[in-house]
Formats: C-alpha cells, structure tokens, sequence
C-alpha cells in the first residue's frame, strides 16, 4: 500500500523527461532532514550498469553497491540496490534525483581499510578491539564517547535471566551473573567487508555458548551516524537467558532520558512519586517508581551530562542503564536488551525460549546538549526515507507538482506532527501534533494546498470546534504543555 501511494505521488511530478529515470526520495517526518536512503533497480535487460546519480540541479551524488543486491525482491533476479545519503528532503515531502549515464559501472570497491589500524572519517576516529568498538572519538565535540573499561562499545554479552513474561510479580526480575559471557572473551577478528563513497562496514562473526553472533559498525561518510548491527544466529534456545548490547558512555554523572508514547522520560526526575502500590493483595508494587529498570522505549534512548549527548536509536521494546555486571559502578551503561529465553507468561505457562536467527540494528548519534538535540536522529532511523525509482517517460506529460516539495510543516523544532490521514468520516485530512518537551507554544503549521476550515477536535475526531486563524495554505494554534492536539482541515 506504501509503495503504491508513493508510486502515485510520483508519477505527478514533473520531472526533467530528458533523464529517463528519476529517484524521489519521501520523507514521513515533520521536518526537514539528511539521511541515507537505499532505492532498488532492476536492470534486467540492460546491458550494463553504467551509470550515475545527480540531483536536480545535476550535482554528482555519491554512492554505493549494497552487499544487499543480490536479487531478494520477488520474481526478480536482476536488482541493484544502492545506497547514498540524501540531503535537505522537505518536511513530509519529497527530493527527486536522476539516474544518468556513465563512462563507468558503479560496483564494490576493493581497497579495504585494515580494521587492526585506527579509522578515521570526517567525524570519528574509530579503534576496534575484542567484541566491539575500543575507542570511539568525535571530532567535533572533541571528546572520547565510550568508557571501555568494562564493556567494549556495541559488545554482546549474555546473563542468566530468571523469570516470566508477564505482570504477575511484584517487581521486575533482574539477571544474574550466572554463566556470564560476552563477545570480548573470544579472540574475535575484525574486517573492512564493504567499502565504497557513501559507507565503511567492518564485522566481526564469533560463536558463542548458545549462537553464534555477526556485529556490523557501518560508518556514513556523508552524515555524523554510526549503525551497528548485530544478529545472533542459530540461538539454541538455552532457557533463562538474555542477551544484551553495551554501549558504556564516558562521563561522570551521566543522565538518561527515553521516548515514550506522545513524550520524553528523564530518569529520577519525571516518574510519579512512590511506589506504583496495590494491584491485589498478593501483588503489591513496592519499588519506587524511580528505581524500576529496565524499561520499555520507543524510538530511542539518550544518555547526556549538560554538555554533549549520546543518542541511540531502538530496534527493541526495552531497555536498561544500569552495570548488573558490577553492583559498584555508577557510570552508564546504556543496554538494548535484545531477547530472553524465559517462561511466557506466570510459573505454569509454556517456555517461550526464541530459537532461530535474530537480527538487530541501532543507530549511534552523538551531539551537543542533551536530549532535545538528539531526539530527531533518534526518531530519524526508525522513520527511515522511502525512495521510488521511476520512469519519467511513463509520467504525466506535464506534472502538476515541482521535483522537490513538502506537503507540510511546523515552524517549532520540538514540536511533533505525528499524524496525517484521512478523516474516518468524511474526506477531511485529520492532524495530530504535540510537543516534545511537554511546553507551549505558538505554532505555525503550513499545508501545500488552500485551507478552506479548520477545526480543533478531540483524540476520536469529534466535538469540532472551528478555528479562526487559517490563512490561505496553513494556519495557527496555541499548543498547550503536554498537550495532544487534533484538527480536521477542510480542504
């Protein structure tokens, strides 16, 4: 259905018809962003894959062959996929690129980059050790990100982890250091596997005790992100286990926040006050509220000290900061929590133990501030830009859009538009909006179109109540703290 709707989009556009082929990059978030995009083609019948990427104004684009280009989309056996950084997509738009010929073929590179010496981009100088990242720098904060005295950044490492799935006990079970492993204890090697203008990857495969495990750092060139990887393959289902990643952050006094629905939460300052208390009376909750760990999240997870922040985006539903690993370090550790093999619901149900293959990804940003400068890269990689290659000579003679647009946009920067569709009960356009650090504000939101109503609704699109501040393409509205607001635009 995405693809489609994207497919319609495009053909509406009005592209130069003198370039055969165009890449129009989507953006389904509320502000405007520089991200990498992979866009699939397939080339079954060409003679060779001689070409190059420009964008509108026919500036040379970088990019690069993925290792995924090895035919995985259904009935075809013939597709590249490419991967390249795309800059300045518009707010809830779309950027239009070109594919045109080329004296030369785009392919693998084969000068690979010794991953025993340090390595170093525009960004980071990055040395590798054993199970994961050894020394990560930012050069432009100027500081040194992980505290690898314990855990090496990105490593795996496995507790014993007792306990149900469910809400039946009166607090969350903690691991213990039972059969405690992690991927440093092996003598793990490190390779450059892909190389090209858009990325570096390095990998190391090691077994373990119950899998055997892939990590992948993936180094942008064009853009300040850092992927990291990790698949545990062949997991033999060993019960009471769990799996972790490490990220140690260098800092003393580190604080940590996390996104939750319509939010944001800092630990030991937003949680209600006390214990959660009575549930029945032989389920009393009795921590407080600010010492529960670990803790679900949604896109992402910040850890910060009122100078630089450290970002990580979330391939998983919880998370934790706390060293279980030694009760007498205070320093942050942060900790996606990746799966654990226990029972499935309370003490009598079925084990739910997750053998097979699992695979992981999370996106490392570091930034100046706190949470606030880091949210948007966060939420970036789980809304990740949608490409769609297209035959301009298969288009409308004449489009009715230009090549670069956005369909609309919020003038504040902590301000969120969560939600664009069509109302359930008319052809009204439903928005929804609110503010990540829970404050007010004035907003201004444009649309691409004439605004001809606006009505302020609740949560279930009712109750409309008609708005006097639309202009011709947008209008205004006070946007109270902690507040979720719906309008319906007549349009």
């Amino acid at each position: 259905m995405l693809n489609r709707s994207l497919e319609s989009i495009s053909r509406k556009i009005d592209y130069k018809k003198e370039n055969i082929f165009a890449v129009t990059v989507f953006n389904p978030l509320s502000w405007e962003r520089t991200d990498p995009a992979t866009f699939t083609w397939d080339v079954e019948g060409r003679p060779d894959n001689h070409f190059r990427l420009v964008d509108g104004e026919g500036n040379e684009i970088a990019c690069q062959l993925s290792s995924r280009h090895d035919g995985t989309l259904p009935g075809q056996d013939e597709v590249l996929t490419i991967d390249f950084v795309a800059a300045n997509v518009p707010a809830m738009g779309y950027k239009t690129y070109y594919l045109v010929p080329s004296d030369k073929a785009i392919r693998y590179r084969t000068d690979f980059i010794n991953p025993t010496t340090p390595y170093e981009n525009k960004f980071y100088k990055v040395e590798f050790g054993k199970g994961g990242i050894k020394s990560l720098y930012d050069k432009e904060l100027g500081r040194q990100l992980f505290d690898t005295s314990k855990f090496n950044g990105g490593e795996l490492f496995t507790l014993e982890s007792v306990g149900t799935g469910a809400g039946e006990f009166t607090d969350i079970q903690q691991p213990t250091m039972k059969d405690y492993d992690k991927l440093g204890n092996y003598p793990t090697v490190w390779q450059c596997v892909e190389s090209g203008d858009v990325y570096d990857v390095f990998q190391i495969i090691q077994p373990m005790r119950d899998a055997r495990i892939t990590l992948r750092v993936i180094l942008y060139k064009g853009v300040k992100r850092i992927d990291v990887e990790t698949a545990i393959d062949g997991f033999n289902g060993e019960n009471w286990r769990e799996f972790r990643l490490a990220f140690p952050v260098n800092g003393e006094n580190s604080k940590v926040a996390y996104e939750v629905p319509m939010g944001v939460v800092e630990v030991g300052k937003d949680e209600i006050k006390g214990a959660a208390g009575f549930s029945t009376p032989r389920q009393i909750y009795s921590t407080p509220c600010k010492e529960v760990h670990p803790r679900e999240v949604q896109d992402w997870f910040c850890s910060f000290d009122g100078k630089n922040g450290l970002t990580i985006s979330s391939d998983v539903a919880v998370f934790d900061w706390i060293n279980l690993t030694d009760s007498t370090d205070n320093r942050v550790v942060l900790q996606p929590i990746l799966l654990a093999s226990r029972r499935s619901c309370h003490g009598e149900g079925n084990y739910y133990l997750q053998p097979g293959n699992h695979k992981y990804r999370f996106s490392v940003y570091s930034h100046e501030g706190d949470w606030r400068n880091g949210f948007r890269y966060g939420t970036q990689s789980n809304q990740p830009l949608h490409a769609v290659v297209v035959n301009t000579r298969l288009t409308e003679s004449a489009g009715t859009i230009p090549e670069t647009y956005s369909f609309a946009n919020i003038d504040q920067k902590s301000t969120v538009i969560s939600t664009v569709k069509k109302c359930d009960d008319d052809n009204s356009v439903i928005v929804r909006c609110y503010d990540m650090e829970g404050k007010d504000a004035e907003i201004s939101f444009s649309l691409f179109k004439e605004v001809k109503s606006v009505s302020r609704t609740n949560l279930i699109e009712e109750e409309p109540k008609p708005l006097q501040t639309k202009s011709d393409k947008g209008f205004k509205f006070k946007l109270g703290h902690h507040a979720i607001e719906t309008f319906k635009i007549g349009m």
